[in-house]
């Protein structure tokens, strides 16, 4: 072949190879009917702030593109817009939580309704304030320790702290302070990070149309944080929120300390102990209990202990896999245990302290998967199932070789009467709740699901 035909022919296998890439180019990036590019076109659920859900874990498949949210609207499962607080199941965030609380506060919105006109059959809109109950939920991401903000009446979420803590495995938080706990780099010491959230006054500067600088004067919420002591445990928080206990352990055994919660002085030593492997939780503002560490193979105890003197009785104790919950009048106790080595763990009982007696709920739980109403006091919601759980429980439950599938039942430990709400909820998802909390009205429960940590909020009303 000459030097001219080879030159020809390389010329004419480049073209082709130009000629197939711009085919594959036009197709790949051709526009559609709807004018997007077909890389733009996506079915993810919107974000809402850095929880990454603004409450359902289902994907919207059904293509709805640019769909403008007002405030309190978010899509559902099947993309379809709905109102927030309407939503009776609602999964606040994907991420997994170290702690949460709910608060409430009253606000007033404008509430627009239909009004058909007497002299013709256009429809009007008439538009009303109306006081309504808004809720919010705090809670605190494990991977980052950043603090969210949730409101059913906001459509997206809202950090109002930034203080990276990475790896944070137990969290308290409240409008009004946070405490972080975390494992240090050697894996051994816990370290406790607590903080307090102020209002700051700020000059904002602004420049208006003439150029001239305004000065305005803004409130901004700031995170003053310190560092408590290393290894505090069982850290719990008083009903009223203005005191917390923790365990420290000691060379002779352990100390139940007590602070206050608003500033995190008054620090105290109420009980000591030669035990350890103990752990603690209020009964009212002035009572706290001590409870050996639950083991089917080991009997265990519950001491109560004055928060102001420091006195100490035993309640209960010979029981194998002893674990309680109190009432916040001290009256009651959940109680659960083992039954016998042969039949397994027993279902919830309720044990009245005054005359010493025991009412069997025939609930398979935990009392930590319950929690008392403080309106009224002779209601506990608990989290639980008919059937017994498999498994020694409840340490095989702690250890996370067994669950629950949880319905969530109302019980009257004056009346004995048992409710099953689950039908408020019906979903197909299973799960397995744990520490419950109450909004301030008791018309929400919120619990974490420890299958994955997460946080869900459930309308009780």
């Amino acid at each position: 072949m000459s030097i001219k035909k080879l030159i020809s022919f390389i010329i004419l296998i480049l073209i082709i190879i130009l000629m197939v890439f711009g085919i594959f180019y036009l197709l790949k990036n051709r526009t559609p009917k709807d004018g997007l590019p077909k890389e733009e076109q996506t079915n993810e659920f919107p974000s809402s702030g850095s929880s990454g859900n603004n409450g359902f874990t289902q994907e919207n498949n059904r293509g709805d593109a640019n769909i403008i949210l007002l405030p309190g609207q978010i899509l559902d499962g099947e993309g379809g817009v709905v109102e927030k607080r309407d939503i009776k199941l609602r999964q606040i965030s994907t991420e997994p939580t170290a702690g949460f609380s709910i608060d409430q506060k009253e606000i007033t919105i404008e509430r627009e309704t239909e009004v058909l006109s007497e002299d013709s059959e256009e429809i009007e809109y008439s538009v009303e304030e109306v006081e309504i109950q808004e809720y919010l939920t705090y809670f605190i991401q494990k991977k980052d320790g950043h603090i969210i903000l949730d409101s059913d009446n906001e459509s997206d979420q809202k950090k109002i702290s930034n203080t990276t803590i990475p790896q944070t495995y137990l969290g308290y938080v409240s409008k009004d302070f946070s405490i972080l706990q975390y494992l240090d780099g050697s894996k051994e010491v816990i370290r406790s990070f607590a903080g307090i959230f102020k209002d700051e006054k700020k000059i904002e500067k602004t420049e208006n149309e003439e150029g001239e600088i305004i000065e305005n004067e803004v409130i901004e919420k700031v995170f003053e944080g310190l560092l408590l002591p290393n290894d505090l445990k069982s850290l719990v928080l008083s009903p009223d929120k203005s005191t917390l206990a923790f365990i420290i352990e000691t060379i002779t055994g352990s100390d139940i300390v007590t602070m206050k919660s608003d500033d995190f002085t008054d620090v105290k030593i109420l009980y000591k102990s030669q035990l350890t492997d103990t752990s603690i939780q209020w009964g009212n503002n002035n009572t706290i209990y001590i409870t050996s560490k639950p083991d089917s193979r080991a009997p265990g105890f519950v001491k109560e202990v004055d928060a102001r003197t420091g006195e100490s009785a035993t309640i209960l104790s010979g029981i194998f896999g002893l674990t309680t919950k109190p009432s916040y009048d001290n009256k009651y106790h959940i109680v659960t245990g083992v039954r016998s080595i042969e039949e397994g763990s027993s279902p919830l009982f309720i044990f009245n302290k005054t005359n010493n007696s025991y009412i069997d709920t025939k609930i398979y739980s935990l009392p930590e998967k319950c929690v008392w109403s403080s309106v009224n006091t002779e209601l506990v919601y608990c989290l639980g199932q008919r059937l017994a759980a498999s498994g020694e429980l409840p340490q095989d439950w702690y250890q996370g070789k067994t669950n629950f599938a949880d319905l969530l039942f109302k019980i009257n430990v004056e009346t004995s009467e048992i409710e099953n709400v689950s039908s408020s909820y019906a979903v197909d998802i299973i799960f397995d709740g744990i520490k419950p909390q109450l909004s301030p009205d008791e018309k929400r429960l919120i619990f974490i699901d420890k299958n994955d940590d997460t946080p869900w909020i459930l309308t009780l009303d």
